[in-house]
């Protein structure tokens, strides 16, 4: 890490990235059924490269529609919650970032 390199352990499925002209991108939350930490790897490769899917093949890509509202559990995992409250991004009055100001 001290020559500006990134390290990673644990990360499946790097025998199916390209050795060459992929872009891997770092840092969507970890979702149930997956792997190692909090951190989730995607590889965005060549349109000819023979494994994976295309956005039009995954139109929620990277991140699928979920049934319900994700919530993280006592394990740190996010996963669909039947009964969770459907997150309010732009409540009246809220100064979160991108929302419209009050008149």
């Amino acid at each position: 890490m001290h020559h500006n390199f990134m390290q990673i352990e644990g990360a499946a499925n790097l025998h199916l990235v390209p050795p060459s002209g992929a872009l891997i991108s770092i840092g969507f939350a970890k979702l149930q059924g997956g792997s190692g930490g909090y951190a989730r790897l995607v590889a965005i490769c060549p349109p000819e490269w023979e494994h994976g899917m295309t956005i039009d093949e995954a139109p929620g890509a990277p991140l699928p529609t979920q049934p319900a509202p994700l919530r993280r559990g006592p394990d740190g995992v996010l996963a669909p919650t039947a009964n969770a409250t459907p997150t309010q991004y732009c409540a009246a009055g809220s100064p979160a970032l991108g929302c419209p100001m009050p008149q």
